[in-house]
């Protein structure tokens, strides 16, 4: 009956030590799943940020491609001009500032092919 005698009742060194440790440990813890929880979001984001960036790409690249299309046409433009106004000529309901060029099934396919290989596999 030690309670009664009112003597005073030190906590061992070695409880307080690994209750201390205990605190870290589990402080830690919490870290630690917070660090995942917030990975785990970003990970889940991915999926959609990459579907975006290959959009945005796509998008980018047809901007480029037609530009550089329009400067390689611009030697060869006088020559359109005038088969569109030919045409103009003998059709009243041809638009004169377009030209229709039928492009041949073979290079279309191999284009699409040459495009596909520059987007990334996901």
């Amino acid at each position: 009956m030690m309670l009664n005698n009112e003597v005073e009742f030190v906590v061992p060194e070695l409880l307080t030590r690994l209750e201390a440790e205990l605190r870290i440990g589990r402080s830690s813890l919490a870290d630690q799943q917070s660090k995942r929880d917030t990975a785990s979001a970003k990970l889940g984001d991915l999926p959609s940020a990459i579907r975006e960036a290959e959009r945005t790409f796509i998008h980018c690249r047809a901007v480029v491609v037609e530009i550089d299309l329009y400067e390689q046409l611009m030697p060869v433009m006088n020559a359109v001009a005038r088969a569109s106004a030919a045409r103009r000529e003998t059709s009243y309901l041809h638009d004169e500032t377009r030209f229709e060029i039928e492009i041949p099934r073979e290079l279309v396919e191999i284009a699409q092919a040459a495009l596909a290989d520059e987007v990334p596999v996901t």
